[in-house]
């Protein structure tokens, strides 16, 4: 594994720490069936899953939101993560986002 590797290549690096942070990787997708070889099991991991949890919902909203663009108060199509219509933040630009990368400069 590369944590365990990079931690090889530290000079006395305990080895109580490598077993936490090893844990932490491994069970920061929650639950077996999400992808995780192993369930969180200390404090850390348990923050850690939630936070990375909170991030992809986070993350789904804006995504649908971005999707959607509808005039109204409400997304005009429910959102596969959270089986609803969504409703808009105050302010929420409703043009689409643009790569700038993928942007003509000429």
């Amino acid at each position: 594994m590369m944590t365990e590797q990079a931690a090889a290549q530290c000079e006395n690096f305990p080895k109580e720490d490598l077993r936490d942070i090893v844990h932490l990787v491994a069970s920061h997708h929650g639950t077996l069936e999400w992808g995780s070889p192993t369930t969180p099991k200390t404090l850390e991991a348990i923050l850690l899953h939630q936070l990375d949890l909170l991030d992809s919902r986070v993350q789904g909203y804006f995504d649908h939101l971005n999707e959607d663009m509808s005039q109204d108060a409400w997304t005009a199509k429910s959102s596969p993560m959270f089986g609803t219509d969504l409703r808009y933040p105050a302010d929420y630009p409703r043009t689409p986002l643009t790569n700038s990368s993928n942007a003509d400069d000429g």
